[in-house]
């Protein structure tokens, strides 16, 4: 009894290090199935984002939306062979604008 009464006193000394554990402890059980490799996957999938988004700007800038609009469809044409109908009714949807086009393909492909 002496031992618990003790115990409970220190928690309740320094019960900010015991909610700082707790939350450590929270904290890695929500984390516990993130893994390396899906953070690296993702990180190369939004560097391949914004490189694609770069360069739907440049051919619109030099080229115009239209032929922008073409190039990128030409570029991507694999990847959007594979989308299933929502995506390519988003693809179209996103036609007029080549950067979000561009974008939409990268994450939809990824």
């Amino acid at each position: 009894m002496k031992t618990l009464k003790l115990a409970l006193a220190w928690i309740c000394d320094h019960w900010q290090l015991c909610v700082i554990v707790v939350g450590m402890l929270v904290l890695l059980w929500l984390c516990r199935n993130i893994s390396p490799k899906d953070f690296a996957d993702r990180i190369k999938l939004e560097l391949a984002a914004i490189r694609a988004k770069g360069e739907a700007r440049q051919l619109s800038q030099e080229l115009g939306s239209e032929k922008a609009k073409n190039e990128i469809e030409n570029k991507y044409k694999d990847a959007m062979t594979k989308f299933n109908e929502e995506q390519k009714a988003e693809a179209e949807r996103l036609r007029d604008d080549p950067v979000a086009l561009a974008d939409f393909i990268i994450h939809a492909a990824g």
